[in-house]
């Protein structure tokens, strides 16, 4: 079986950020599509910025995707099939970090 593993919210950061367009055309719901770019932005503040509360976006950036995977996934089924299309898997594995041995998600 084929498994594609996203370690952390950056991997799936940058995934989303490169993807979106094909993640929002899952669903035809303007909010839906809303929180696929409300996620990138966490993803991107967790990137850069000033160094005093870098700590506060990356915890941000974590609780959005560790929110986004478990909600987007769970109401929005058709986006199953066009993730593991674009990653050309089978299987779809949602670790918080790569020293975690079990996912907190998988499809």
């Amino acid at each position: 079986m084929n498994e594609f593993v996203f370690n952390d919210y950056g991997e799936f950061g940058l995934f989303l950020k490169i993807n979106s367009e094909e993640v929002k055309g899952s669903t035809d719901l303007q909010p839906e599509k809303e929180k696929v770019d409300t996620c990138v932005k966490f993803f991107n503040a967790a990137k850069g910025g000033c160094k005093c509360n870098i700590k506060k976006r990356i915890a941000s950036a974590e609780e959005a995707y560790e929110t986004f995977v478990s909600s987007w996934f769970t109401d929005n089924e058709a986006a199953i099939p066009i993730m593991k299309e674009v990653l050309a898997s089978e299987s779809i594995t949602f670790k918080k970090n790569s020293a975690d041995e079990e996912p907190f998600y998988v499809i």
